[in-house]
């Protein structure tokens, strides 16, 4: 029978020191903390947030009515036999995809697998370390660790081990796994196709619309709240803010979504972000998160082709000030790659007035707690690294806001007075077993939450999921949220 956060004990976590009968009670995404590190259950945590109140509508005649009146763009590429959310039943509960997140053993080639896994194991370990350190020589020099790397790394490990020792101790994570798997069940999983490049190309189409002059965005409302109705056109949800109260499944052409409660989701380009799209989602009192996952340059997203990178310089043309408030935090997911790193505590943040505070990371481990790679590897990094900073939008020559009004100010400072966050750490570790999806990041709300005013503003910037309570913008902030990601939850 189904219990907790996940079917099998050995998917979830430590949850503090709360007695047994009391883990599939608690529904946060953290579920195991310590001084310096958290761990954090990112599959079961997307049960809690897609709670269905209704099922979706079957009114199929106003569906195809929709798409017969805008000629929509439509995902048509497994329309007859995708399996749909909305033919399970009566059942009001759904999470990713549990095979997402079949993590099993550390990321290795195929070949690399086959070779342990002969019956000359010992040996091919050795000629495998051999063969790795023979490619790495071919390669250009990478940089020599220095002392403060190796301090670093050893202070990660410590926090690390830490952590996974008392989640090991409480049977919360599996003390070890089966030698050479391959982790075919989550490598599967993220080949499902969802709606593919959907929303990138409505996008596109949106902007070369605007280009030539056409008077596009005047003919589509600036807002849109999901209701009652349950089918849509994909090109109705482009370049509008979409807000919407209740959890629930939508059918947007032929595909359906799985839309958390109270958030809102503005689907657009770039370009057209910055220059019009943002004082869409701006609030009366500002964002207390920015968090913004750009796609940077990277050797491995341009040979997969995941998405579309930009030159980071783009960057400085976020409206950080228009978005942020005061006091705000902002936070930027960044690759391992030093230039970048550098180039965001010494240019972007000067540039938009934000002070750096802390570096977090993220480490991914598979179920048993080991590191997806070698930690102390030169090559891959099992880790990607959070940089935050706190907006100071009175220091330099800052454009006042333009939702911010005197009131607005006064009830800003009565706020501040009354809430007193925790303060934040300048070096955390965030622990959780990947999704196999891309370049897809943990859930930030509970992390966070210690942090942050009570019911805070939250927006996540170049998004490819929605949360529960947040905004969320990117060319395809719908992506993940497809059905095929989905499983029900049977009790």
């Amino acid at each position: 029978m189904y219990r907790g956060l996940y079917t099998d004990k050995s998917n979830l976590y430590l949850i503090f020191s709360l007695p047994t009968w009391l883990h599939s009670k608690v529904l946060m995404s953290v579920v195991c903390q310590i001084k310096d590190a958290a761990l954090l259950d990112h599959c079961g945590i997307t049960e809690k947030w897609f709670q269905l109140r209704n099922e979706i509508s079957s009114r199929e005649n106003q569906f195809e009515k929709i798409l017969s009146q805008t000629g929509d763009i439509v995902n048509t590429s497994k329309h007859e036999d995708c399996s749909s959310l909305s033919q399970t039943g009566n059942v009001n509960n759904y999470r990713m995809k549990s095979d997402l997140f079949a993590i099993e053993f550390p990321f290795m080639m195929d070949s690399q697998v086959k070779r342990l896994s002969s019956s000359q194991a010992s040996h091919d370990k050795i000629s495998l370390k051999e063969s790795s350190d023979r490619k790495r020589k071919r390669k250009k020099q990478r940089r020599i660790n220095t002392n403060a790397d190796v301090k670093f790394i050893s202070d990660l490990k410590t926090s690390l081990s830490d952590l996974i020792t008392l989640s090991r101790n409480e049977s919360y994570l599996t003390q070890d796994t089966e030698p050479y798997q391959r982790n075919d069940l989550a490598k599967s999983a993220s080949q499902i196709h969802g709606c593919g490049d959907l929303f990138q190309l409505l996008c596109e189409n949106l902007d070369m619309h605007l280009n030539t002059g056409s008077h596009y965005n005047e003919t589509v409302p600036h807002d849109l709240n999901l209701g009652d109705q349950f089918h849509y056109s994909a090109k109705s949800l482009v370049g509008v803010c979409v807000r919407n109260e209740d959890c629930k499944l939508v059918k947007v052409g032929h595909d359906e979504f799985l839309i958390p409660k109270r958030c809102s989701f503005l689907t657009s380009s770039f370009d057209y972000f910055i220059s019009r799209g943002y004082q869409q989602m701006i609030t009366s009192q500002g964002f207390d998160l920015l968090v913004i996952d750009p796609p940077w340059p990277n050797k491995s997203v341009k040979r997969k082709k995941s998405y579309a990178t930009f030159n980071e310089l783009n960057l400085k043309s976020l409206p950080v000030h228009q978005l942020g408030k005061d006091g705000g935090l902002i936070c930027i997911w960044v690759t391992n790659k030093e230039q970048l790193i550098n180039f965001v505590k010494d240019e972007l943040f000067p540039h938009w007035c934000v002070e750096w505070i802390a570096d977090w990371f993220w480490m991914k481990v598979t179920k048993s707690g080991v590191p997806v790679c070698d930690i102390n590897s030169s090559h891959k990094k099992p880790y990607e690294q959070l940089i935050i900073g706190r907006c100071n939008l009175s220091a330099g020559q800052v454009v006042t806001r333009i939702h911010k009004t005197l009131n607005n100010q006064l009830v800003e400072k009565q706020r501040e007075k009354e809430m007193s966050p925790a303060r934040l750490p300048q070096n955390f570790l965030i622990v959780s077993v990947p999704c196999s999806l891309h370049s897809k990041k943990p859930p930030l709300s509970d992390v966070f939450s210690p942090y942050l005013p009570p019911n805070p503003n939250c927006i996540e910037l170049f998004a490819r999921n929605l949360v529960p309570e947040w905004s969320s913008w990117g060319n395809e902030p719908l992506r993940h949220q497809h059905s095929d990601y989905f499983e029900p939850v049977l009790e």
